[in-house]
């Protein structure tokens, strides 16, 4: 497609083309979608991939819109040259067209032309989505790291006392729920600030990781329009002002306290001994800036580190309404890791990696499975896993001339067959017994080599009575039968 756009200098053309590639990416998108995943990994994968696809459906459609908006005026003028009345000018105008195509092919004669099929196809990429072991594939939460970074922060800040018993259950319990009494607090933690801003950033990481197809860019516009609206309505929190009379009320008392010594800088909290001294005070630097812009502008920080801390919690109070049903699930994996053994969890590793190999050699030998002819089905009808295939070696042929050529999948029909009655009726026409010194021979030739060769050996084997019979005579000698007669008759034995 992009070709097509660079060899014509039709606008038209170019339009067409853009519509075409929207409808492929549309047809694509759909069919991607039309087969539900078998797997949550695979779930995860296709997701993307539609995410991919509904991207550039986006960004082709804004392509047509700026083609049909015309700012240029190149759309109004091709049209109106497409409109020349009949006669020499429409010619001029097809000769001009026809010129242009044909100095582009001049100038790029060895151009390969794309089809539009494989052109879109290529738009969509295998994501490149991690995750670690933890999240399983977008499974479940992995706030471990968090969990460290809180525990770690001052007790005061996350108001737990006795850390020994705070553990990573009850933690994710509580980690989305903020108290509004202590938000002063909290602001002035730059250890805490950090804090929420992780959690923020992975809790939107995880949902474009495990949710792409999610429009979570509007629910966080929706969810900043919600807390602007409720900051410029009732400003600080109210627990922030409830604090504030405390404070000043402290500092009137100090102020009414010391407002009787005239040594005394109110500014800057500090007792002079002398007059003099206390005079070249208040010509100095530190009094000018404290007296004229440290109240205003430390009010200022407060106010402004309360609404950016307020601001990112209200962010992960709406991401984890979003996720309650990952947050539940996480919950219930983890009770499920301290009720078993270690044996038990590395058990269950050790299948989902299986699993995943499993589902990893389905995916790449799909194309193979389809090709192979007679291929094995199990008790319901449907092919067996191709893994299955070559670990009992069906993928291995063995073929035996006694049987009529015929041919056996794997080594265990192979050693079968032997005793079957096919091979049997194949060496019965051969005239050779079908025992055992003839397994794993399929030649007929082979066959017919050893079967002489037992026969010879059988031979040698055999009770010989002119050689092996024995007689004795009367003084007790021993000779063969031949012997022993060829003695008698000349009568030399008593």
């Amino acid at each position: 497609i992009q070709s097509c756009w660079s060899m014509s200098s039709s606008l038209l053309e170019v339009t067409r083309a853009t519509h075409e590639e929207l409808e492929r990416l549309q047809r694509m998108a759909v069919e991607m979608m039309k087969h539900p995943p078998q797997t949550h990994r695979e779930n995860v994968r296709v997701s993307h991939q539609v995410a991919q696809a509904l991207s550039k459906i986006e960004d082709t459609a804004h392509r047509i819109a700026d083609i049909y908006e015309d700012k240029t005026g190149l759309r109004r003028d091709e049209a109106a040259s497409n409109t020349a009345p009949l006669g020499p000018a429409l010619y001029t105008v097809f000769y001009d067209r026809l010129r242009e195509v044909k100095e582009y092919h001049r100038r790029f004669p060895d151009l390969i032309v794309e089809r539009p099929e494989d052109y879109v196809i290529s738009l969509i990429t295998e994501p490149d989505v991690q995750f670690t072991g933890e999240e399983s594939h977008g499974r479940y939460l992995d706030l471990h790291d968090l969990f460290a970074q809180y525990i770690n922060l001052p007790k005061d800040i996350i108001g737990i006392e006795d850390l020994s018993k705070f553990d990573y259950m009850r933690y994710l319990d509580r980690f989305y729920v903020f108290d509004t009494t202590s938000i002063q607090k909290r602001s002035a933690n730059h250890a805490y600030r950090d804090y929420v801003n992780a959690l923020k950033d992975y809790l939107i990481s995880f949902y474009r990781r495990a949710q792409p197809l999610f429009d979570l860019d509007k629910a966080i516009i929706e969810c900043d329009k919600e807390f602007i609206a409720k900051w410029g309505a009732n400003g600080p929190e109210s627990n922030t002002s409830s604090s504030t009379p405390n404070t000043e009320a402290s500092a009137g008392a100090s102020s009414s306290s010391s407002s009787s010594d005239p040594l005394y800088c109110e500014h800057c909290k500090k007792k002079f001994a002398k007059d003099t001294v206390f005079k070249a005070h208040l010509t100095g630097k530190k009094h000018i800036q404290a007296a004229g812009g440290k109240s205003g502008n430390s009010d200022d920080k407060k106010s402004t580190a309360i609404k950016d801390v307020s601001f990112v919690e209200h962010r992960i109070s709406k991401l984890t309404e979003l996720l309650k049903d990952t947050i539940n699930e996480t919950k219930t994996n983890i009770e499920k890791k301290h009720a078993r053994s270690y044996k038990e969890i590395e058990q269950d590793l050790l299948a989902a990696e299986a699993e995943e190999f499993v589902e990893e050699e389905e995916e790449e030998e799909e194309p193979v499975k389809m090709r192979i002819e007679n291929y094995p089905v199990d008790w319901s009808g449907k092919p067996i896993p191709f893994w299955m295939y070559k670990l009992h070696g069906l993928n291995v042929h063995f073929t035996c001339e006694i049987c009529g050529d015929y041919s056996y999948a794997g080594r265990r029909a192979y050693e079968k067959h032997f005793q079957e009655p096919r091979h049997a009726h194949g060496m019965a026409c051969l005239g050779i017994p079908n025992t055992r010194h003839f397994h794993e021979i399929t030649t007929f030739k082979d066959a017919q080599t050893l079967w002489k060769k037992l026969q010879e050996e059988a031979k040698d084997k055999e009770f010989n009575r002119e050689n092996e019979e024995e007689f004795e005579d009367n003084d007790g000698a021993v000779f063969n039968k031949k012997t022993y007669e060829d003695l008698k008759r000349q009568g030399l034995l008593d």
